[in-house]
């Protein structure tokens, strides 16, 4: 979904690339709460599936967000996609479940903010680029 906001938005290659490598971090965060192993998120169905997907226009998802940072609103962007956009109920789920295990994860944090709590995708956006990472984070 915040890579429709920011090709949207034109905030080129750097961002996507700044966005890509957090999603990535943070599903491997996930799911290692969960109980899953590092190495699922380092092949085909963990980075290939999120490279092709945050980078297709045709993927609902991707759509969303575009319909989103043109001011739509969530009910909006989904009536204009006109099928389900699985992300948008993940987003729902997976900020819950973060919340309950303290799993850091600010893009679901952030999306979350933006598709539930009607804070603009681009203050979203902007708090993302800005954040000062951990220093001792794992993972």
């Amino acid at each position: 979904i915040i890579f429709g906001m920011v090709e949207q938005f034109n905030l080129g290659d750097n961002t996507k690339g700044m966005l890509y490598a957090l999603s990535l971090v943070e599903m491997a965060r996930f799911g290692l709460a969960h109980g899953a192993q590092i190495n699922t998120f380092l092949g085909l169905s963990g980075s290939g599936d999120l490279l092709a997907t945050c980078n297709s226009k045709l993927s609902r998802n991707f759509q969303v967000g575009q319909h989103i940072a043109n001011k739509k609103t969530l009910q909006q962007a989904i009536e204009q996609v006109g099928e389900t956009a699985e992300g948008v109920n993940t987003v729902k789920v997976i900020h819950q479940q973060s919340i309950d295990k303290s799993i850091d994860m600010p893009l679901v944090q952030e999306l979350y903010s933006v598709l539930f709590d009607n804070i603009a995708p681009e203050l979203a956006i902007e708090r993302l680029m800005a954040r000062v990472p951990m220093p001792d984070a794992k993972l």
